[in-house]
């Protein structure tokens, strides 16, 4: 490892970096999901629970009525994002770890080091094109919209200080200071999963690509 550290120092930092942040993030949604997970079950047991949107405040016509957020093209791109960031993560993490008494194990159950190769580079492959093609959708979409699209408004996945405000209120909620909070149509836990994914493409995409084209 040492060997390997010193010629490519980037992949020490970048680890290190990786884990500090990663860390950080799992802990603060842990305690945030644990949190929710306690004064959720506070309520139930007080019988206070209530829906997060009450049929009252729905018009007539849409209190029984069931809406689809995401359509069947948008689910499937979700889905095969996420099975290729696992691919990556696994195949990625066994090679960079292949002195360990694990990675032999994974390699074979994968049906060795070409196959390994093989999928790592599909994967990586289906990870960069669909981040492609949000990124095209997206541009577009906003270009169509842009007369009355509001940045900060609440159809808006951009950060605002109603974000802070609404964290703020949660955790009010979470220890009894305060009734729950209502929300905008994307809550501060979406939009942090939803830019998640670019600090997440630089990162291993980007670390990614350092090591497969090193004399870049």
């Amino acid at each position: 490892h040492a060997h390997d550290l010193k010629r490519y120092p980037e992949m020490w930092i970048t680890a290190r970096f990786m884990w500090a942040l990663l860390g950080g993030v799992f802990a603060f949604f842990w305690l945030h999901s644990g949190l929710w997970y306690y004064r959720e079950l506070k309520d139930r047991k007080a019988r206070l629970a209530r829906p997060h949107v009450q049929l009252d405040d729905l018009p007539p016509e849409l209190r029984h009525k069931q809406v689809r957020r995401f359509g069947p093209w948008w689910r499937a791109a979700h889905l095969a994002f996420a099975i290729s960031v696992m691919l990556l993560v696994l195949t990625g993490m066994t090679v960079f770890y292949a002195n360990s008494s694990w990675a032999p194990v994974v390699i074979a159950a994968l049906g060795g080091p070409k196959i390994a190769g093989l999928i790592h580079r599909v994967s990586a492959a289906v990870m960069l094109g669909i981040f492609a093609v949000h990124l095209v959708y997206v541009a577009i979409h906003l270009f169509r919209i842009r007369k009355t699209f509001r940045w900060f408004g609440p159809d808006s996945l951009v950060p605002s200080f109603q974000d802070a405000k609404d964290m703020l209120a949660m955790f009010k909620w979470f220890f009894g200071k305060a009734p729950k909070p209502q929300f905008d149509r994307w809550t501060y836990w979406e939009k942090f999963d939803y830019w998640a994914v670019f600090w997440g493409m630089a990162i291993i995409g980007g670390s990614g690509m350092m090591l497969a084209l090193p004399h870049l």
